[in-house]
């Protein structure tokens, strides 16, 4: 059985956060295309929207979804802050698969939400994080190896605080 990747990207010029995580994220992107066994599905920019999300995941079954973008406890926005996903909303989109979301906040109820609804893992965040970076746009490229370092940080600091699992019962 192939592997397929759904990977929303939703960066836009004028938002360094997300240009960032696209940046960071184009690595990653680079070594699953290499894989003969992998299918992998970007939604880039406009495409980063929920219509088309919802469809690639009803017609593609992938096992992990990837979201690089905006969020707070309850949502994962895509394109021009559009939302995703919601809590109590169309969450059950995520049942089966693996999430790992780079949106503030976004483990915090929607992640439980979606444990409790049969999503396989949500690997996200319960606080806001922040990107370091200078706004000088020729600045940008080498500035990127330093978000990268600061990410990779923070992924290891919050891996190690466990989330904790929902009950059914809620």
């Amino acid at each position: 059985m192939s592997r397929i990747i759904l990977v929303s990207n939703a960066s836009t010029p004028d938002d360094a956060p997300t240009e960032y995580l696209d940046s960071w994220f184009g690595k990653i992107v680079e070594l699953v295309k290499k894989q003969k066994d992998t299918k992998l599905f970007e939604l880039k920019k406009e495409r980063a929207n929920r219509k088309e999300l919802t469809e690639l995941i009803e017609k593609e079954n992938p096992q992990l979804v990837i979201f690089n973008g905006h969020g707070n406890d309850e949502l994962i926005t895509g394109f021009k802050q559009e939302i995703l996903v919601r809590c109590n909303d169309n969450e059950s989109i995520l049942a089966g698969k693996i999430v790992h979301s780079m949106a503030c906040e976004s483990a915090k109820m929607l992640g439980l939400k979606c444990i409790t609804i049969g999503t396989r893992s949500f690997i996200g965040y319960k606080e806001k994080f922040n990107l370091v970076h200078l706004n000088k746009k020729s600045n940008r490229r080498r500035n990127a190896a330093r978000v990268r370092l600061h990410l990779i940080g923070e992924i290891r600091r919050s891996s190690s605080r466990a989330c904790p699992r929902a009950s059914h019962d809620q």
